[in-house]
C-alpha cells in the first residue's frame, strides 16, 4: 500500500464553494488531490466498481461525510482531520479507512435515505471499510485504528459503540480474508495440476 496517502499540496486546491447539504453549508475545495484520488480509484478497484462520485476538501466539517445534492453524489473530507487521526494512530490506513467508510455510506444506497444515519447504516459502511482495507492489505488492527480513535464507547443515537462497530469492521475484514484465503488455495491447485506431467499408462505385451 502506497505511503503517500492524505500528503496535501494546498497549491493544487482551487476556490472555496459553498454547498448547501443536508447537514448544512458545507465549504468544499476542488479538486482533491491526485494522491487521494488515486486511493480512492484502489477502494473502487477491489469491489469491481466505477467511481460515480466527487471527491472534494472540506474545512468546516471536521470529519468525512457521504452527501447527496440533488442527483450528484460527494464525498468530503477535512484534510486537516483525517492527518491528525494517521497522526494520532501512526498509521495511513486510518484515513484510508474514513474514505472507505464513506463510499460505503454511498453503494449501500444510505445517501438516499433523507433521515440521516442510523445504526444499521453505520454498522454496514464499517463492514464495508473492513472488507476493502484486507482487500487492500491492510492488517485487521490497521482496519479498526481510525475508529478505535473515534467512536464513542457507549454510542450515540445515530451512531452505535465502539465494541459493535470494531466488531462490523472485523465482520468485513474477515470476510475479505475468506476471499483472499480460498483465491490463493484455487491458485496453488492450479499451478499444482499444470505442473504435474501426465504419465501415458504403458501397455502390456
Amino acid at each position: 500500500m502506497k505511503a503517500l496517502f492524505f500528503v496535501f499540496c494546498l497549491s493544487f486546491l482551487l476556490a472555496v464553494s459553498d454547498l448547501q447539504a443536508s447537514s448544512g453549508t458545507i465549504h468544499a475545495r476542488t479538486p482533491a488531490t491526485s494522491e487521494v484520488r488515486d486511493i480512492i480509484q484502489e477502494i473502487v478497484d477491489v469491489i469491481g466498481l466505477k467511481t460515480r462520485f466527487e471527491i472534494r476538501t472540506a474545512d468546516n466539517i471536521d470529519n468525512a461525510a457521504a452527501v447527496l445534492i440533488g442527483e450528484k453524489r460527494f464525498i468530503f473530507y477535512d484534510e486537516n482531520f483525517v492527518k491528525s487521526i494517521n497522526s494520532a494512530v501512526n498509521t495511513d490506513w486510518a484515513g484510508v479507512s474514513i474514505l472507505a467508510h464513506e463510499i460505503g455510506h454511498h453503494l449501500n444506497g444510505h445517501t438516499l435515505n433523507e433521515k440521516g444515519s442510523t445504526h444499521i447504516e453505520e454498522l454496514e459502511a464499517d463492514e464495508f471499510s473492513g472488507f476493502v482495507l484486507r482487500r487492500l492489505g491492510a492488517g485487521l488492527g490497521e482496519a479498526q485504528a481510525a475508529m478505535y480513535k473515534l467512536s464513542s464507547e457507549h454510542g450515540s443515537a445515530t451512531h452505535p459503540n465502539r465494541g459493535d462497530r470494531l466488531k462490523a469492521i472485523e465482520a468485513g475484514w474477515q470476510k475479505a480474508d475468506a476471499q483472499i484465503r480460498a483465491e490463493k488455495s484455487a491458485q496453488n491447485r492450479a499451478c499444482s495440476t499444470a505442473q504435474t506431467p501426465s504419465v501415458a499408462k504403458a501397455e502390456m505385451p
